[in-house]
């Protein structure tokens, strides 16, 4: 089943599977139960049928299932829990949910650095993908700092899923602007040298995702210095990207 499910994705008939793979599933819950690993990778392939037939809140539903599996097999199992929290992060990122993506890859980071260490080199590679994620969210989009009614922080739903982003983000916004009068820019000055359009405090928060992962980079630099020189260039090309050729001098060197 899985084979012609491929075997179709690769022609384009997603109708068919997605078929496919719902009768692998149903296969995978009769011969292994319903809450066995093994059917992840099934779940995952058809959520990314889904993605590329433009239902991305289906597909954010079996992302979240496959991640709510992961999740009751978590104990015990650091690598399953550090895969699956790194997975949620990228299926965000992908998504275009760039602060969920944050608060994933944030806590991809903090898990990482209490099981191998918070110097460790494994920890480079996500925080430069939390600098990427908290660099793309722009002004006013900011609604996890938004306050809601009661006085308690916005909430993004019960699982994160694509609709509830959604609404949060556009209800953050419209409280936002209640609040502020005078424009969102009255309520969080900028500082000289933010890319324009990008939240303030979440470019302060790539920005230090990336100073961190070049101090990283320089521990490890005695055991290898490919790593520290990659680590470099990465953090110059990512100045580049955002326009801010100056700050990308220092790292090229």
């Amino acid at each position: 089943l899985l084979g012609l499910a491929n075997a179709q994705l690769a022609i384009g008939d997603l109708d068919s599977t997605i078929a496919a793979f719902e009768r692998a599933i149903h296969v995978s819950h009769v011969t292994s139960g319903v809450n066995n690993l093994d059917q992840v990778g099934i779940i995952d392939a058809m959520s990314r049928a889904h993605f590329a037939a433009d239902d991305r809140n289906e597909a954010d539903d079996l992302q979240d299932t496959a991640y709510r599996l992961r999740e009751r097999h978590f104990e015990g199992n650091d690598d399953l829990r550090l895969d699956a929290i790194e997975q949620r992060a990228m299926w965000h990122a992908r998504l275009g949910n760039h602060l969920s993506a944050v608060r994933y890859y944030r806590r991809l980071v903090r898990e990482m650095g209490k099981h191998h260490g918070k110097n460790d080199a494994r920890l480079i590679e996500p925080l430069v993908a939390l600098a990427n994620a908290a660099v793309r969210v722009r002004e006013g989009d900011n609604i996890w700092g938004a306050s809601n009614s009661s006085g308690g922080r916005l909430r993004v739903g019960t699982t994160n899923t694509y609709r509830n982003y959604e609404i949060a983000r556009l209800e953050a916004q419209m409280r936002r602007m209640r609040m502020c009068p005078g424009g969102l820019q009255s309520c969080a000055p900028r500082r000289a040298g933010t890319p324009e359009g990008v939240d303030q405090v979440s470019y302060d928060q790539a920005v230090r995702a990336m100073a961190r992962a070049v101090r990283i980079a320089r521990e490890h630099s005695q055991e290898d210095p490919s790593v520290l020189a990659n680590t470099l260039v990465t953090q110059g090309d990512w100045y580049q990207s955002l326009d801010q050729s100056r700050k990308s001098r220092r790292p090229y060197r």
